[in-house]
């Protein structure tokens, strides 16, 4: 799965336009799918904003000890 793809899914799950994340990020609806877009070039920071607008946190698990840390900016 790409980070569009995971985006968008997000997106739907929520059930929300992405003019409404955008707004939320306050950006327009075009700049919004640009950073979509992006794909590989899209930075963590982009990726954290975009799924804190949607109401998601970041998570990294560490699998040999099982310890979970939200990433935020």
């Amino acid at each position: 799965m790409t980070i569009k793809e995971a985006i968008n899914a997000c997106v739907a799950k929520r059930e929300v336009s992405k003019a409404q994340i955008a707004r939320k990020l306050g950006v327009t609806a075009q700049s919004f799918n640009d950073r979509i877009n992006r794909g590989k070039s899209m930075t963590a920071d982009n990726l954290i904003d975009i799924l804190d607008a949607l109401g998601y946190d970041l998570v990294v698990k560490d699998r040999i000890n099982g310890s979970e840390e939200v990433l935020n900016r």
